[in-house]
């Protein structure tokens, strides 16, 4: 038998995107890695240490920037599939598809639509996934399905691959009760964090940033600040614990996350949501904030 492996964001859209390519092309039996992009080189390495690419017919990667591995696994039978602006490796042998679209799980859909005709349940799924990843929350379903992927366990990837290998049916009872006792953890959450604000000069303009030390809820943090503060253009928060910073922008925001992540802090993203590493610029930066009264 054929062997295939997906290693894929350890998020929704890279649950979402390897459902996407399973329905499309029949591929069921893949094995399926979760990766986070912040550590995907030490990952890699680590598997290649006990496997070898070459034993697969095709390697996959979904929703990753793998510009940092691009060095050893530009090889034929790999294929991979991005949406990050940052990506840029110039690949000579592996069949790369990288556009900056909406998410990774639409760049899929759209590339191999032609070879399947799906449901509505699994076009549904596609859909929410897309919303949230996208964060344009125009279907009130897709926020809390996020919700339900991050309240799995650490295996989160291949449980929501599981419950929704057919598509999204709705929500059972007890995952609406698992929904509103996320919610009513956050909101506590969130009532007791302390903000601070800063106004930060990026080239000629002077752009309000509001900042929060939160080492969980990193989306919806950043959700509730933008909301109840329509004077702040960019959140930052960072995160002691991982050493991790995120940023999140206003749509109307004129700055694109992703390079300013690239700049400050060795990362990375997409325009209006991007993360790196605790940098001494972050450190630096973070000196000009003061309490938010």
């Amino acid at each position: 038998m054929d062997r295939y492996i997906v290693f894929t964001d350890y998020d929704i859209d890279g649950a979402g995107s390897y459902l996407t390519f399973k329905w499309l092309t029949g591929i069921s039996n893949a094995e399926i890695v979760p990766v986070k992009v912040s550590n995907l080189r030490e990952k890699i390495l680590s598997w290649l240490a006990k496997n070898s690419l070459e034993n697969y017919k095709k390697v996959f990667f979904f929703d990753l920037d793998t510009s940092a591995i691009g060095d050893i696994i530009d090889k034929p039978n790999v294929e991979i599939y991005d949406h990050h602006e940052t990506h840029v490796y110039n690949y000579k042998h592996a069949n790369a598809h990288i556009q900056v679209t909406s998410s990774c799980a639409k760049l899929i859909f759209n590339k191999l639509k032609s070879k399947a005709n799906l449901t509505a349940q699994q076009l549904s799924l596609i859909t929410l996934v897309d919303d949230y990843d996208s964060y344009t929350l125009a279907h009130k379903h897709s926020y809390n399905l996020n919700i339900l992927f991050w309240y799995y366990n650490s295996d989160r990837v291949n449980f929501f691959c599981e419950r929704f290998a057919k598509g999204f049916d709705g929500f059972t009872d007890q995952e609406k009760n698992l929904i509103k006792s996320y919610i009513r953890k956050f909101n506590k959450f969130y009532k007791e964090l302390r903000l601070y604000s800063a106004d930060i000069e990026i080239g000629d303009k002077s752009y309000k940033f509001i900042s929060a030390f939160a080492d969980k809820y990193v989306n919806d943090v950043a959700h509730n600040i933008l909301n109840d503060h329509k004077d702040c253009n960019v959140v930052m928060l960072i995160n002691t614990g991982n050493k991790r910073v995120y940023f999140r922008k206003q749509k109307d925001t004129d700055i694109n996350l992703g390079k300013l992540a690239e700049k400050l802090c060795d990362g990375g993203g997409h325009e209006y949501a991007a993360g790196g590493v605790l940098s001494d610029n972050i450190k630096t930066l973070s000196r000009d904030f003061q309490p938010l009264l």
